[in-house]
């Protein structure tokens, strides 16, 4: 069985552990860098060409999570830490957590 291919934009859960207090999910590892350590490393220089591959796969892993999954999920915390990049720039977006906090509140909808 394939992985439809905006699937793949997000990091992977592999399981959960509910025999703690708090539920913990475990995540495929990442080695790699974020978005933001490419924004900030003055020894980084990424070509137009990589910004625009970057922001293509961000908005379509957002398009799918908002849109194209059977129940809508507003991910709430897209910032450039929770992009992460492999050596190839392939984008995985990290999924929010579940926590309770969800969102950033200097990004959040008040009025709704």
């Amino acid at each position: 069985m394939s992985i439809p291919p905006t699937k793949a934009l997000f990091v992977n859960l592999i399981g959960c552990c509910l025999e703690t207090r708090y539920p913990l999910l475990v995540y495929e590892f990442f080695t790699d860098k974020t978005l933001n350590d490419c924004i900030h490393d003055n020894a980084s220089f990424l070509s137009w060409e990589i910004h625009l591959k970057i922001a293509e796969k961000t908005a379509r892993a957002i398009v799918y999570f908002h849109d194209e999954m059977g129940t809508p999920i507003v991910h709430g915390n897209i910032k450039s830490f929770n992009i992460l990049l492999d050596s190839d720039y392939t984008v995985k977006v990290a999924l929010p957590s579940l926590d309770g906090c969800m969102g950033t509140i200097g990004y959040l909808n008040l009025e709704a």
